[in-house]
């Protein structure tokens, strides 16, 4: 039997097998939970999956919203690009050394 050490959220944990443990096995071993929702390490393709599917709707729906809101406040889209540019500008400056 093997010895595997892991390193899971910042705490080592080393469990004997034949086979690396699975993400489950090392969180229960090491008295971690499991996420409660998201992908995992052990997530499947199909999980993986329906999971990206279910985010297309709500990523639409955040997408015309923003869009929306650019074309009917266009002083606020104008605003938000000018302190982009700006902050932008300023980094510039800094990396070359012509802000002083």
């Amino acid at each position: 039997m093997a010895i595997y050490t892991l390193n899971i959220d910042g705490k080592t944990v080393k469990l004997k097998g034949d086979k690396p443990p699975t993400e489950t096995e090392a969180r229960e071993a090491a008295n971690l939970t499991l996420p409660e929702k998201g992908i995992t390490a052990d997530s499947s393709a199909g999980e993986v999956a329906l999971t990206a599917l279910g985010n297309v709707i709500p990523d639409a729906k955040n997408l015309v919203k923003g869009a929306y809101e650019a074309v009917t406040s266009p002083v606020k889209t104008m605003e938000g690009l000018i302190d982009v540019s700006s902050a932008g500008f300023g980094k510039i400056l800094d990396v070359t050394g012509l802000d002083k």
